[in-house]
């Protein structure tokens, strides 16, 4: 294949590497890039670019921006760009350490951070990590864990620490980081990098074999390392002896098969948009039969390593990454566990894209402060119903002082593989504590529709969460729901409750979400199942509290229709 002037760029497949690291394991060091941030939130370095330049031009006002940005911020040159962009918006050490930041402020770590942890924990592969990254999440990834210890190597004084058998895990920040002063981005900084630290590199490489994941290479360090790795004048030109792999990242779905010449044409795409060509350049020199050096497809970071967490077959390692899946990878996993082909996935995970993308804002800002719409008694028995307007995983909702001397349980409006996709279930998931309600519900397979299972409440003020399939999920990606499904499915939840006394039962319209059932007619169907429990247990006492988002899902004369039409004369609606 060709990438731009050069030849014989060699290309393998993501599962030749995967079988290279897992058959020769604690062999390999990872070296981690920013695409394993950029799954986690931080913004990449074009963005910041485009940040920065979008800040100065609206002071400056420059009469051709086009002109101005190749000028001052080496606009078409992605080798100095960025540290171009830097020296101009933030000139001096400190007010660059000051402005990465506010960019890392309150980010995660992704599953990459913590399956590379899990893999270095482990001895799949070597101890020692290498980034140029100036985040702690890798840190922090270890730190949530609380499997292995971790030292941060960010100086020359730190590398002095630096062991290479002792059952400690290490990060080498080759570029510092932004706790210690030392963060290195501009051109300057990060033309070489020298001493001790990068005497470790050469270490810990010199016996093994090295991969890059979610990396440019357009840093000047990373292309004098390369030089110095795998140039002639190495030792017999052999190091690492076990080879160098290149993780190019390539978009769209992973295909099930790819022909040699397929995985070439998506690796040379990705090689145009997104590498060093100098660094492609002494990859491609460096090959040999003995010490392949080579480019893979990466789809995405994330999910690299959750293969090579997989190809490991280690049971605990597989176990623990599962609890640190992001949504949509776990979503994955689910479906294909339950039989899903590749085109169902993506026709289910496109259902729920739009809506997951907006979840965080709606967390934080999803409705005014709950207001009682109407409340329904009978006489004939010691069960209410009420109707509210708000949001139906509000704590202090669910910790009312109404409520507060009895059980308490909420309905996850959930499907047949209890994956909590989207909407209300997946906002009571988050809440919760997505690792232990996630490693509660991964004890169940598939369930039948209607059926429901039972989890603690995490970290929600209620004793449990009722898991409602009360969606099918099919071989093919779609779905299918009732009135009657709704029904049945808090039926179920209402006979749950009694068995294990619960006292106040909260449910959000089921249905009336991603599924796009009418919000009354989802209402009407959980105040059946009420007013049917009700009847058949006339001496229990219990509160169902259906809760509806605003006016906008069901008006209150439409409720009050609702409720009237369907409890009959026998209960009494106040409100």
């Amino acid at each position: 294949m060709r990438y731009k002037r050069l030849k014989n760029v060699e290309v393998v497949s993501d599962v030749d590497v995967i079988r290279n690291i897992v058959t020769n394991p604690g062999a390999f060091t990872p070296w981690v890039g920013a695409g394993a941030s950029v799954e986690a939130g931080v913004v990449t370095a074009r963005e910041i670019c485009e940040g920065i330049r979008r800040d100065i031009a609206r002071f400056e006002k420059p009469p051709d921006e086009a002109v101005w940005a190749e000028s001052e911020l080496a606009w078409n040159d992605p080798r100095h760009r960025y540290s171009a962009c830097l020296l101009r918006y933030a000139p001096t050490p400190v007010q660059r350490l000051r402005y990465f930041r506010q960019l890392i402020e309150g980010v995660q770590p992704s599953f990459s951070h913590h399956a590379l942890c899990l893999l270095m924990s482990a001895d799949v592969v070597k101890s020692t990590c290498l980034t140029t990254n100036f985040d702690k999440l890798i840190e922090m990834a270890f730190a949530q864990q609380g499997f292995s210890e971790c030292q941060s190597i960010r100086s020359d004084k730190e590398a002095a620490f630096w062991r290479q058998e002792d059952g400690k895990c290490y990060v080498v920040k080759l570029h510092g980081d932004y706790e210690t002063y030392n963060i290195r981005n501009t051109r300057s900084e990060t033309i070489f990098i020298a001493g001790p630290v990068r005497q470790i590199v050469m270490d810990v490489v010199k016996y093994g074999g090295l991969f890059f994941v979610g990396s440019s290479g357009y840093e000047e360090s990373v292309k004098s390392l390369m030089n110095e790795l795998l140039g002639p004048d190495t030792e017999q030109g052999m190091m690492p002896n076990m080879g160098v792999y290149w993780g190019v990242r390539v978009t769209g779905p992973r295909p099930e098969r790819l022909a040699l010449a397929e995985l070439e044409t998506l690796v040379a795409r990705g090689l145009e948009e997104g590498v060093n060509e100098e660094v492609v350049e002494i990859l491609s020199r460096a090959h040999h039969d003995q010490r392949p050096c080579a480019f893979f497809p990466v789809w995405s970071a994330g999910a690299f390593f959750f293969d090579l967490v997989r190809a490991t077959g280690n049971r605990a390692v597989i176990g623990r990454s599962q609890r640190y899946l992001d949504h949509f990878m776990r979503l994955r996993h689910v479906f294909a566990e339950r039989g899903l082909k590749e085109d169902a996935i993506q026709t289910r995970l496109a259902k729920f894209k739009p809506v997951v993308r907006r979840l965080p804002e709606d967390l934080h800002h999803r409705a005014p402060a709950v207001r009682l719409a109407f409340t329904a008694h009978s006489a004939a028995c010691r069960f209410e119903i009420r109707f509210l307007y708000g949001d139906v995983t509000s704590r202090s909702l669910m910790a009312h002082e109404d409520f507060r001397s009895t059980r308490r349980a909420v309905i996850s409006p959930d499907d047949t593989f209890i994956s909590a996709a989207g909407g209300a279930a997946l906002a009571l998931l988050l809440k919760a504590g997505p690792h232990t309600i996630l490693n509660e519900i991964a004890k169940f397979g598939a369930v039948a529709q209607r059926d429901i299972v039972v989890t603690s409440g995490g970290d929600l003020p209620v004793h449990y969460i009722y898991h409602a399939a009360a969606t099918r999920l099919d071989r093919d990606g779609s779905s299918h729901i009732s009135r009657e499904d709704v029904t049945a499915a808090v039926g179920n939840a209402l006979d749950m409750a009694a068995a294990q006394q619960v006292g106040a039962l909260f449910s959000p319209l089921i249905g009336s979400g991603t599924e796009g059932m009418e919000p009354v007619v989802s209402l009407g169907a959980i105040v059946e199942a009420a007013r049917a429990f009700a009847a058949a247990h006339p001496g229990l006492r219990l509160t169902v509290i259906v809760v509806a988002l605003d006016e906008g899902a069901v008006s209150k004369a439409d409720a009050r229709a609702c409720l009237e039409k369907t409890l009959g004369a026998d209960w009494t609606i106040e409100g």
